[in-house]
């Protein structure tokens, strides 16, 4: 029987006939059992409920910030509960310990809302999840914080981050959750409505997150875009509250025109509409792509260099290609992305990156693909206080073996001048160690050492660390 063929005799199949099946089958295989549990145990849950309206969406917003306005001015810095206070292994100033506990009930005063949220969506309740989603922040936003800022700066701003991050959490579980078009119409129709006359208050922090939470519900398998599109066309406020939302109901005309259009007004300010744009020029205009994506990495170098990373390749453009590349070479110090495009670069290019890097073990590990020993012996030269010494060096030991026996006895002799504790023995003797592995210098390096037992005898500590390294 064909798939299509079974489909359609499932369908016609009586709900009894496909309950006996499943119990039959289930009785005769455990693992089936424990995914049917698992299963049962994690779909969304969906109640039926009566519709919310707007005055009870408004007030249940209303309610929202006038308890957080009243938790944020119930937190007196004066009485914070030290006993309650995480220690974190290291001494920390009576202010600092302040500032945390203050930071602690803040985020105390949203948590529970947002476990209310979390609980909204799994009831498949968007009018209820948007309510308290704008309660929360608009208490957040309009709070005071005045006898917080002496004991904690940014209090406001400790909130919100907190807040976010949570929130993200929470959008994420809408695509699995269950509910009803209508549910999510209002919503969003509540929304912005609410938030029309609100806009010239709203900051650009509130509106990402309003315009996230509005996406998430919009592109929802279960919402009906046709009163969503009616109540957005012509609005440019609504289109500035839910710009994410606005375009994706623009990508669905035929005509993409308008949403090219919309897209290219607000790529620099919007991620999700950034990134929509440059999947579509990618297909269909490679040198404006290009363009844009060279002015999206000079915003947000991380971000759009790990968003562009999978897209680009040498075909598409090589200079973006190695641009990319090369940025995400210094966040993750993975020098096989240098050998993809060292063979392309020029030596400026070269030169270039590796004066930027901070990192000294990504920048031999540069110059050692590049064979580049005379940069590895200039680094080492120029390492005066010697802490990154072995790592510059050690490729270079046996290719310029005067200079680095030479250098590695001067800064040992120089250390242990100056230094008499235990972890810069073990620095001096992970030194040591390389210089007994310079070819032909292996008798230099082993007269050298019983010169530093004899002249240090009394440094047992010293002799410890070079007893354990099994240099005696």
């Amino acid at each position: 029987m064909s798939t299509t063929n079974f489909f359609q005799y499932y369908d016609e199949s009586t709900d009894e006939v496909k309950l006996r099946f499943l119990r039959s089958i289930l009785n005769a295989n455990i693992d089936l059992q424990n995914q049917f549990q698992l299963y049962a145990q994690t779909i969304p849950i969906y109640v039926e409920r009566q519709l919310m309206t707007f005055n009870e969406f408004m007030n249940e917003i209303i309610e929202i910030v006038a308890q957080i306005k009243d938790n944020v001015l119930e937190i007196d810095p004066e009485d914070m509960d030290y006993d309650d206070y995480e220690y974190r292994g290291y001494y920390r100033k009576d202010w600092e310990i302040t500032e945390d506990l203050i930071n602690r009930k803040l985020e105390e005063t949203i948590e529970g809302y947002i476990d209310d949220i979390t609980i909204y969506i799994k009831l498949g309740n968007a009018e209820e999840t948007m309510a308290y989603s704008i309660g929360v922040l608009e208490g957040i936003k309009t709070a005071d914080y005045s006898g917080l800022d002496y004991f904690c700066g940014g209090a406001d701003d400790a909130i919100m981050t907190s807040f976010t991050s949570s929130t993200t959490e929470a959008m994420e579980m809408i695509t699995q959750a269950e509910f009803t078009p209508q549910s999510i119409t209002n919503a969003l129709t509540f929304t912005l409505n609410h938030l029309e006359s609100k806009l010239i208050s709203l900051d650009r922090d509130s509106l990402k997150i309003i315009d996230d939470w509005l996406f998430a519900f919009g592109k929802h398998k279960d919402c009906d875009l046709n009163p969503i599109q009616v109540l957005m066309k012509g609005s440019s406020e609504k289109a500035q509250i839910a710009p994410s939302l606005y375009a994706f109901l623009l990508s669905k005309k035929e005509d993409n025109q308008e949403w090219l259009n919309f897209a290219m007004q607000l790529y620099k300010t919007n991620q999700t509409i950034g990134g929509e744009l440059l999947d579509f020029l990618l297909i269909n205009d490679q040198p404006q792509f290009i363009l844009i994506a060279h002015e999206l990495i000079d915003l947000d170098t991380f971000y759009w260099s790990t968003y562009l990373e999978a897209k680009v390749n040498t075909q598409v453009d090589e200079a973006l290609y190695i641009r990319i590349q090369t940025i995400l070479l210094q966040y993750d110090n993975n020098i096989e992305r240098y050998k993809k495009v060292s063979s392309l670069m020029t030596s400026d290019q070269k030169n270039t990156l590796v004066d930027t890097c901070y990192d000294k073990n990504l920048i031999v590990a540069i110059c050692e693909v590049d064979h580049n020993y005379e940069k590895i012996m200039e680094l080492a030269r120029k390492d005066q206080y010697g802490t990154d010494l072995c790592i510059v060096i050690k490729p270079i030991i046996n290719i310029y073996p005067d200079f680095c026996f030479n250098r590695l006895t001067l800064d040992i002799e120089k250390s242990l001048e100056t230094e008499g504790n235990r972890e810069s023995y073990k620095r001096n003797v992970l030194k040591m160690k390389l210089l007994s592995e310079i070819h032909a210098y292996e008798e230099k390096a082993k007269l050298f050492l019983l010169g530093i037992i004899k002249q240090y005898y009394r440094r047992t500590s010293l002799k410890e660390e070079m007893k354990k390294a099994g240099l005696i």
